[in-house]
């Protein structure tokens, strides 16, 4: 009997969980694009939409430590392949559909919204969404409804460069609690001061990255099993906490019952008890990506109004997943090649094991 490499089945469930994410996303956007009404719909109910994202939140916050590593023992990437890394995987999709949208397929309304806000700061606009920082400012882009978690992902990069420059600062378990810590009193303290404001979001939202870092850290041993449970549990414990305090505030929102589906699911992918033997399944978690950029222009280039809901939903999860596919391996896959020809020289904080570059 043959066994599959633990580098190989580590790979196969990161495609795995993207493929949930992007499937989750797909139903959400394209269910308000049939109905208008969808929307208030899942904020009553489940926000699937919320469930995928957070699903690639806990993705990145795993795939990224990892792809960090060097290919030998005791290896780390520097900071600026790092970041060469990181323009080459994310930059060409992200402008080319940028430019597909501007020229084509976006919706009227948004590209004239944008052509606005760039006349009035030309700078100003193309340095955010060079930076991806346009959420932080509420300026339009063509990837309406999509730029937030892009931002969010952009300020993970900059925690992750603060790290591979003090890395003999992060060599211990205490930097990792005292991380962990510091993102559940954050997150939580403002409601002790009565108050509710944008940094308690953002906190929240970035437990979900640290849950997915304890899992990787547990993976290559770094941290016990016994410390990741009970960071793990602290982490989950405060992001119920702050979803109950929440509905206490406001009643359903599109958070409420979304983050438990979403840490479940990855929980079940990256512990191994739920396993997919499907190579159609990967892929799509493969070209997530590419998906996840498009999806947004389908249903305005084939609008489909006289077919069943149900029929355009289906035709358009068609058309994005295999127009994805493509993009992945002529766009995405030439430039993710270049950035794992880079160099990796700098060592790793001492703990950590060796391991294989990741395809985020």
């Amino acid at each position: 009997m043959t066994h599959t490499p633990v580098a190989s089945r580590r790979l196969e469930f990161l495609d795995q969980l993207r493929a949930a994410a992007i499937l989750f996303v797909l139903v959400s956007h394209f269910g308000l694009a049939i109905d208008g009404n969808f929307g208030a719909f899942e904020n009553r109910t489940i926000n699937f939409g919320s469930i995928g994202v957070f699903i690639f939140f806990c993705v990145s916050g795993y795939v990224i430590p990892w792809s960090m590593r060097g290919r030998n023992h005791g290896e780390c990437v520097s900071v600026r392949n790092f970041w060469i890394r990181r323009v080459l995987r994310l930059y060409p999709m992200y402008i080319g559909a940028a430019l597909v949208g501007m020229l084509w397929l976006g919706t009227p309304a948004v590209k004239t919204a944008i052509a606005q806000a760039y006349a009035n700061a030309p700078l100003a606009y193309l340095t955010m969404f060079a930076t991806m920082t346009t959420h932080w400012r509420d300026v339009p882009v063509v990837f309406d409804g999509l730029e937030w978690t892009l931002a969010y992902e952009m300020v993970f990069y900059v925690a992750c460069t603060v790290f591979l420059v003090g890395q003999r600062v992060f060599r211990n378990t205490s930097a990792v609690i005292g991380v962990v810590v510091a993102l559940c009193v954050l997150t939580l303290a403002p409601d002790l001061l009565h108050t509710n404001n944008d940094v308690q979001k953002f906190c929240f939202m970035y437990l979900f990255f640290a849950f997915g870092l304890l899992f990787f850290l547990k993976s290559t041993g770094f941290i016990s099993v016994r410390l990741f449970s009970v960071l793990a549990l602290l982490v989950v414990a405060t992001m119920t906490a702050r979803n109950a305090l929440w509905y206490a505030y406001w009643g359903v929102n599109y958070m409420t019952f979304a983050f438990a589906p979403a840490v479940l699911v990855f929980y079940a992918f990256a512990s191994g008890r739920v396993i997919v033997v499907s190579r159609a399944f990967s892929l799509i978690g493969t070209a997530s990506y590419s998906t996840y950029l498009t999806h947004i222009y389908v249903p305005h280039a084939l609008p489909l109004a006289a077919l069943p809901w149900l029929w355009r939903f289906g035709v358009w999860t068609i058309v994005a997943l295999a127009l994805s596919v493509p993009l992945y391996f002529y766009v995405e896959l030439p430039f993710i090649k270049a950035g794992r020809a880079l160099p990796k020289r700098h060592a790793l904080p001492e703990g950590s094991a060796s391991g294989e570059t990741s395809r985020k």
